[in-house]
């Protein structure tokens, strides 16, 4: 049997800080996803379609705001710029 570190053992609520939305303060997250697409040309593979990834991270649950940290780093700015 493999014994497991885990880097949150011990750990209490108390010593964490709330995540709440940037948009409204509510606290509460659903799990979504931002879908990619990625040219056929790009892939290394023979495919004659252009490929989807898809990206999961959490919006709000009451108003469906995605906060900038949920955001992964290449498309922070893009998120930024359609929010202007």
């Amino acid at each position: 049997m493999q014994v497991q570190n885990n880097p949150l053992a011990g750990i209490t609520f108390g010593q964490t800080s709330p995540i709440v939305c940037e948009k409204c303060n509510n606290s509460t997250f659903s799990e979504v996803y931002i879908l990619r697409k990625v040219s056929k040309f790009l892939l290394a593979s023979n495919t004659d379609k252009d490929q989807l990834i898809p990206v999961p991270l959490f919006a709000c649950a009451k108003c469906n705001h995605v906060n900038k940290e949920f955001m992964p780093l290449g498309l922070q700015e893009e998120s930024t710029e359609e929010n202007s």
